[in-house]
């Protein structure tokens, strides 16, 4: 039986990519899990990634959410204050 010289095979790079719920796909950065010991477990790097991918998300939004509410509030307000208004008008009318 004759070996040959060259090196076992390697993998020399690898890519780890994700399906979330709404069917959209992600490769997850390599520096994500560059400094993962391979002992850790690949489920604990998509875990990671994960989280972090949610918290991610509930900041960006999160502001956006909140000027949501503060617009409505604005607007509920602005409709109190032409109610008030047209209000005022027709007592002012009546009492003419």
């Amino acid at each position: 039986m004759s070996q040959t010289n060259e090196p076992p095979l390697k993998i020399v790079e690898y890519n780890i990519k994700v399906k979330w719920s709404d069917g959209t796909e992600e490769i997850i950065p390599k520096d994500f899990y560059d400094d993962v010991k391979l002992d850790e477990g690949l489920q604990n790097v998509v875990d990671g990634f994960e989280e972090e991918a949610i918290d991610h998300l509930k900041g960006k939004y999160a502001e956006e959410i909140y000027g949501q509410q503060e617009q409505e509030k604005l607007n509920e307000s602005y409709k109190q204050s032409l109610a008030n208004k047209k209000e005022r008008e027709i007592d002012d009318s009546s009492e003419n």
